[in-house]
């Protein structure tokens, strides 16, 4: 009988090492290992841009069944069938329009700014301001009754303002007779209007309150968080009006003077006010979740503003940085 051949066991174990090597180089093609995620003061202007966009589009993507949820359960009748006019009367109708324009106004601003500088995406972000500025007054007291009188003061407004159109209107025609017609039938409806909503206060224990006063005085008393009047005014200036000034605010270059209408670039701004916008929109959000009941909101505030925060940090500074140098150089 033959003799079995004995293999030496350093041979085995080299063996058995170099099929481990090639298995792990296996692993690496097949699953390689992403690289540690770069430090926000280590991205470029474009990366951080980037990296500040996806959080915004993925809160917004996942806000919109909420969204469509809450439309259901509370859009139906928001006057619960006590004021047929298209103009809601509740605390929870207020709510849900005001927060799902903002909405719109946000999803306007993210997708803008991903696709090109451009200072037209400054006028949503008002938008969203002012509607924050407006949910912190309306929800600012817990007592139902308060909220339920300041949601009349709105509608109130809004029934007001048919007169102030048809007011307006006969102004500026020097009282044409088609323009006589329309603001006697405006000032009827809205007298109609105003004197159904008194009655449905009266039999709900409230007394409207007078109006709070214009959005810049509610941004100053309701939004310090958020700079308050001096972001107000920004938005107003740069993003709401034209004029000389609209395209320097944006587009200027505050250390030579001169501005640059490079609309495919500029990913310092663009980063800085995509977080301004989802900064706002997440406080609106922190407003209307408890209103209109929505599931997990508090995690997903939680989970976005933790991963925005670094970011929006240092798009702040790059934003800011070349301010305080020019103002360096003058002081």
């Amino acid at each position: 009988m033959a003799d079995i051949p004995v293999f030496d066991k350093t041979i085995i174990a080299r063996i058995s090492e170099g099929l481990s090597w090639l298995d792990r180089q296996i692993e690496k093609i097949v699953n390689p290992t992403a690289p540690p995620p770069l430090a926000p003061v280590d991205m470029t202007d474009e990366q951080l841009h980037s990296a500040i966009y996806n959080i915004g589009a993925v809160l917004l993507n996942d806000l919109g069944k909420v969204i469509q949820d809450s439309f259901a359960r509370h859009g139906y009748d928001m006057n619960n069938r006590r004021f047929r006019h298209p103009i809601t009367i509740t605390v929870p109708g207020h709510v849900l329009t005001m927060s799902t324009d903002a909405n719109d106004a946000y999803g306007l601003v993210i997708t803008a700014l991903n696709r090109h500088a451009h200072a037209a995406a400054l006028g949503p972000i008002r938008f969203i301001l002012e509607s924050l500025a407006w949910l912190r007054w309306l929800l600012e007291d817990p007592d139902d009754k308060v909220r339920a009188a300041r949601a009349y003061r709105l509608t109130m407004n809004a029934v007001e303002n048919f007169r102030s159109v048809g007011k307006t209107v006969n102004r500026v025609t020097s009282g044409a007779a088609e323009a006589k017609e329309l603001d006697s039938r405006l000032t009827a409806a809205s007298d109609k209007m105003k004197s159904e909503l008194l009655a449905l206060a009266d039999e709900d224990g409230v007394i409207i309150p007078p109006s709070p006063g214009s959005v810049s005085k509610l941004s100053e008393q309701y939004l310090s968080g958020h700079g308050g009047y001096l972001t107000y005014a920004v938005l107003n200036v740069a993003g709401a009006h034209a004029g000389p000034v609209h395209g320097y605010m944006f587009y200027g270059y505050p250390e030579t003077g001169f501005a640059d209408y490079d609309f495919k670039h500029m990913f310092d701004r663009r980063a800085h006010w995509t977080a301004v916008a989802i900064r706002l929109y997440l406080d609106v959000c922190d407003l209307t979740a408890p209103v209109l009941d929505w599931p997990n909101w508090d995690a997903t505030a939680a989970s976005t503003r933790r991963q925005l925060q670094p970011l929006a940090d240092e798009a702040e500074r790059r934003y800011e940085a070349p301010m305080r140098r020019a103002l360096a150089r003058i002081t």
